[in-house]
């Protein structure tokens, strides 16, 4: 990869990666609106609490490989094939056998539990094949390449998924709308790939790259289980509807990170990377773009949630999800507590600090694990929520990142307070001239969040495009 558009390159792999996204939360949203009516709450507990097991085993499968593959000078991708297809495949094989201990992690009984865990340890083989030429795109950074095979994936999976649904399936609609989409993605990835990726095997390497890359392995991990922890810990405690309760709620208040996360930091790491090798000077601007972008979606998301909770899962869920809204009001405000540490982990691991990220992944785990198991032991579900409130990992990864550049460290913090306070007195004449939960809250909030993406744009639009119009070699001022 050339280093003489980084920017450039960023700039045309994140959108790529954000359409993939946006079009993926497209089909979701119909596919909600249907599969929500259609699909009782506790077959969703159920497989919002398998899909979080095999998102864990899936960090196992890769064991950080991937992500270190990026940062070898000739990047064998035959080596990581070779890995993910053998221990992928020992992997699935042994998840088949050991399906009846795993379930015994579910509290409420329920004989589908085990045959749903056996069709989806398929899924374990069939995206670590999908990894090689994914990864091989993002870090030529042409995501745009796997933006159709996304998109047939996402297409897929509604397809499925509502066809079955209608007919009565239950949680094997999404089963089996997972399998099939995982396959169609996998086999038109290679498609695409085909004849341009180069295969290279190091001979006898396989196990000194894998060695190599471990500490990125647990830090992935570790990222997959502060995601997943909450239906985890509410699967061995409540039952699987009140599971379903608190997941919907979950999905919807981190929607927004869902979009865009994903796709910004597919982009920005391979960048950060390739920034670092450069000995550019660009690396710390385009984290902290990568953080101000995000937060100026998140924010405003988060109020228009707060305001109008019951009316959103309304919408998404239809009338059968009541307890679901309490537990929005409380998750909404979730991703804002840790600005900082979006994206520090990409930062970190670029300039092969992964260390910290993983001291401040550990920390917070045990802290949300801790203070999940207390709450819920004294509040039921809604304690869970009220965990994630403590991350206190992110004093490590602040620290960290403060230590890199103090000074675009502390311009970053005032930036972050005006994102935070600027949509504060709209959102809040919103609420006071407005009935709760009516459609003209919705609406006034609405143009809340749009007066506030003005303003965002009138303080960082100039930041956005001298650094994607910024020349090698020229520090981005700020």
């Amino acid at each position: 990869m050339k280093g003489d558009d980084t920017p450039g390159r960023i700039l045309r792999s994140t959108a790529a990666a954000a359409a993939s996204q946006a079009w993926r939360v497209f089909i979701t949203f119909g596919v909600q609106l249907s599969l929500r009516r259609l699909i009782p709450e506790a077959d969703y507990g159920l497989w919002d609490w398998s899909f979080a097991v095999f998102m864990i085993l899936g960090a196992c499968r890769d064991l950080g490989l991937p992500a270190h593959i990026l940062r070898v000078k000739d990047r064998p991708f035959g080596n990581l094939l070779w890995v993910e297809s053998l221990w992928g495949g020992t992997l699935m094989a042994g998840l088949v056998l050991a399906a009846p201990l795993v379930a015994m992690a579910f509290q409420e009984p329920d004989p589908r539990v085990v045959p749903v865990l056996q069709a989806l340890a398929v899924f374990i083989l069939l995206e670590g094949l999908a990894q090689v030429p994914l990864v091989y795109f993002e870090g030529e950074l042409a995501i745009g390449r796997s933006l159709l095979p996304e998109m047939l994936r996402s297409l897929c999976f509604a397809v499925v998924a509502v066809g079955m649904a209608f007919a009565g399936y239950g949680i094997w609609s999404l089963v089996w709308a997972q399998l099939s989409s995982s396959a169609l993605f996998t086999l038109t990835l290679w498609m695409r790939a085909w004849g341009k990726m180069p295969l290279l095997w190091l001979r006898g390497k396989s196990l000194s790259l894998l060695w190599e890359s471990l500490p990125l392995g647990f830090i992935w991990l570790l990222m997959l289980a502060l995601r997943h922890v909450d239906p985890l810990i509410l699967g061995v405690r409540f039952s699987a509807r009140e599971l379903g309760m608190y997941t919907f709620a979950y999905w919807a208040a981190f929607l927004v990170a869902t979009l865009l996360i994903h796709p910004i930091g597919r982009a920005l790491y391979p960048a950060l990377v390739n920034l670092e090798a450069q000995k550019r000077s660009e690396p710390f601007d385009a984290y902290r773009l990568a953080t101000l972008a995000l937060l100026a979606v998140e924010v405003p998301a988060a109020l228009f949630l707060f305001f109008n909770a019951d009316l959103v899962i309304s919408i998404l869920g239809g009338g059968r999800w009541e307890e679901s809204p309490s537990f929005l009001r409380v998750l909404c405000f979730a991703p804002l507590v840790d600005p900082i540490g979006r994206f520090a982990g990409q930062f970190l691991a670029a300039r092969r600090q992964e260390r910290l990220w993983i001291l401040s992944a550990v920390i917070t785990l045990v802290t949300w694990t801790v203070a999940g198991l207390v709450l819920t032991h004294r509040w039921g579900p809604i304690g869970m929520a009220y965990a994630n409130f403590l991350p206190l990992g992110a004093v490590v990864s602040a620290w960290a990142i403060y230590r890199i550049d103090p000074r675009r460290c502390r311009r970053l913090g005032g930036e972050l307070t005006f994102l935070y306070l600027v949509p504060l007195p709209f959102f809040g004449l919103a609420a006071f001239v407005s009935a709760p939960e009516s459609w003209a809250r919705f609406v006034l909030c609405a143009a809340a969040a749009a007066i506030a993406a003005a303003l965002y744009y009138w303080r960082f639009g100039q930041a956005f495009q001298e650094f994607f119009g910024s020349k090698p070699g020229v520090e981005t001022p700020g």
